[in-house]
């Protein structure tokens, strides 16, 4: 509690602009408030974009510090427009909870109490210099604006809430290798092939340090003949490509044994058990490689191949073709042992061409397997978008026929993926995929 007399509070804040909405009950929630005052409409977008009108509009109340059309422009060119893409939403949304306080709270109210706890999580400090009130630095240049759920604020600048640290997780010995890939292969794309040896190095001895139980004698075996060999290299280069193929068959050997992929068997905490996605492919250099099947193995002439770019995301590109009763494309990855027990589906990060393309699941990777387990999905041109694919939605085809009532497939029989199009088109199509992950929905 601040020790701030309330009567030295009043009379300091008679300088401080205050709306004349602010002096009688507007009749208008917080949004319609904003709204209706003219100068909030970046901040009204904002809202919209981040799906939290209708939080705003609900019986509260709230407090609000509202940042003018006049604050977003300070914001450093393309900032505000980053904020209000789709891919950056819960960025924008953090941010406007940063700026909701709980509760009704006067200006004279904020000074007295000092602080105030916000939607985000954060906490804003207030404060008084010479005789302006003051939140978390920022200047409050309209006060006390009432609404039926709450009061305004206005504010001269968008307030930013510190980077939220995450806790230290640590990794069970394929979470270890996981890590090392994904900081190691943009390193090796970027041409700082050093870097990424030592990052792929100091993985492969981490693991190696693991309890046997969850380490099997044919992973060290892999790790170790892959640490000597590429210790016999001088070139950066085919150092890691070395270490990294001895990573793949210790990820394939550790994928087998739950103990060494589920932290909490080892009191550990890791990506799989706290619910955020699980890297199934990203497509650096030294990848799986995806494989064509296209309609030429029904006498088709469509074509469609798969390529890695220089960013390290996967192209499935080509042109369809109806003659000869064509007309499909699909790359396939490798059948391995994905370890998909226990997920609930898949996300994958596109950049498409406006068309739609099909998602499939297969229990191998067989170039003339004929069950698929399949759904499709849609693309923004030219934008990147993340798909949601529940395990539940693919429904099984035989030869490009649905099959009613079939059974689904279960999560731990998913031993490859195929993405594809046939939508008689043919005009050239383009997919770029960044990355394709397993989620476990929230229980």
């Amino acid at each position: 509690m601040s020790t701030i007399k309330p009567f030295v509070i009043v009379a300091a804040l008679a300088a401080i602009p205050v709306s004349a909405e602010a002096q009688h009950e507007a009749g208008r929630d917080i949004v319609e408030t904003a709204v209706a005052a003219g100068s909030f409409k970046t901040l009204a977008a904002a809202l919209e974009a981040g799906g939290l009108v209708d939080a705003l509009r609900g019986d509260g109340p709230f407090t609000m510090f509202a940042p003018n059309d006049e604050a977003f422009a300070k914001l450093p060119e393309g900032t505000l427009a980053s904020l209000l893409a789709p891919e950056n939403k819960s960025k924008l949304v953090e941010i406007l909870k940063f700026h909701v306080v709980p509760g009704r709270i006067s200006a004279v109210d904020a000074l007295e109490v000092g602080k105030g706890a916000t939607l985000q999580g954060s906490e804003l400090e207030f404060g008084l210099r010479k005789g302006q009130l003051f939140v978390s630095g920022r200047r409050v240049i309209e006060n006390d604006i009432k609404a039926t759920n709450g009061v305004i604020h206005v504010i001269d600048a968008v307030l930013i809430p510190e980077p939220k640290r995450e806790p230290y997780k640590s990794l069970s010995p394929r979470g270890f290798l996981e890590l090392a890939v994904a900081k190691g292969a943009p390193l090796f794309n970027a041409g700082n092939r050093e870097a990424c040896v030592a990052i792929y190095e100091l993985a492969i001895r981490a693991v190696l340090d693991f309890d046997p139980a969850l380490v099997s004698d044919e992973t060290r075996s892999a790790l170790q003949e892959a640490l000597e060999k590429a210790e016999a290299r001088r070139d950066a280069a085919r150092k890691a490509w070395i270490l990294r193929r001895g990573i793949n068959i210790a990820w394939r050997e550790l994928s087998r044994n739950p103990r060494a992929t589920n932290d909490s068997e080892v009191a550990l905490t890791s990506k799989q058990s706290d619910g955020e996605p699980v890297n199934l492919f990203t497509f650096d250099r030294d990848g799986d490689a995806w494989f064509s099947v296209n309609d030429n193995v029904m006498g088709g002439v469509s074509r469609g191949g798969f390529s890695v770019s220089p960013t390290g995301t996967a192209i499935f590109s080509g042109a369809l073709s109806r003659e000869n009763n064509g007309g499909f494309s699909t790359i396939r990855s490798p059948a391995r042992d994905l370890g998909l027990e226990g997920f609930d589906g898949v996300l994958l990060t596109v950049r498409g061409d406006g068309r739609s393309y099909r998602f499939s699941a297969l229990k191998t990777d067989r170039r003339w397997e004929t069950r698929t387990w399949q759904t499709s999905f849609e693309t923004e041109p030219g934008e990147w978008t993340e798909v949601r694919i529940p395990f539940e939605d693919l429904s099984l085809r035989i030869m490009g026929r649905w099959i009613r009532g079939a059974k689904g497939i279960r999560p731990a029989d998913i031993r490859s993926f195929s993405i594809g199009i046939a939508d008689k088109n043919e005009e050239p199509f383009r997919l770029e995929v960044a990355a394709i992950r397993a989620y476990r929905e929230s229980k």
